[in-house]
């Protein structure tokens, strides 16, 4: 199938991701252009062991999971980098996506 005249330079624009976070009575928002970005953005002070609500909103699909406190500690805790992508790679797989 040919391509559309005039489509040789164009690129799709990535579409961001919107992460909002519901812990402990507080809401936390970031958004970027890849998941381990926009993880990257939200930082929780203090301790991060507690139950959270995770809504991930991309491309016009909206996801909204209970994240358990291990997660929670894990991703958005003051952890090594290393246990931080092993989280991401579980909530990514929750997540579907």
């Amino acid at each position: 199938m040919p391509r559309p005249k005039g489509s040789k330079n164009k690129s799709i624009p990535p579409a961001n991701i919107k992460i909002t976070l519901k812990s402990m009575g507080r809401v936390f928002q970031s958004e970027a252009p890849t998941c381990e970005e926009a993880v990257d953005k939200i930082k929780i002070s203090g301790r991060a062991r507690a139950t959270s609500v995770i809504k991930v909103e991309t491309g016009g699909k909206e996801i909204v999971k209970i994240l358990n406190a291990r997660y929670t500690n894990g991703l958005f805790g003051q952890g090594s980098p290393t246990m931080k992508s092993i989280h991401l790679q579980g909530v990514k797989r929750v997540l579907g996506i």
